[in-house]
């Protein structure tokens, strides 16, 4: 799991970037974020339809989004 981290004056919730690709569509850049991160409230980025809430134990958690690119 990525983790919260300082960027100049500001604290960055934990996300994870995404750059998206498939011929014929618009490149897609973006990030997901966590659910219950203390962090996300003070981000000017977040939003709640990107956040995922990973489930599972200490080894290995799963969390499920789906993208849509369009087409060019």
């Amino acid at each position: 799991m990525p983790r919260y981290y300082k960027a100049g004056s500001i604290i960055r919730p934990a996300h994870i970037h995404f750059k998206l690709r498939a011929t014929g569509c618009k490149e897609l850049t973006t990030q997901l974020y966590f659910k219950g991160d203390p962090y996300n409230s003070s981000d000017q980025w977040v939003r709640a339809s990107l956040m995922i809430d990973p489930q599972g134990d200490a080894a290995a958690k799963r969390a499920k989004f789906d993208f849509v690119l369009h087409t060019a």
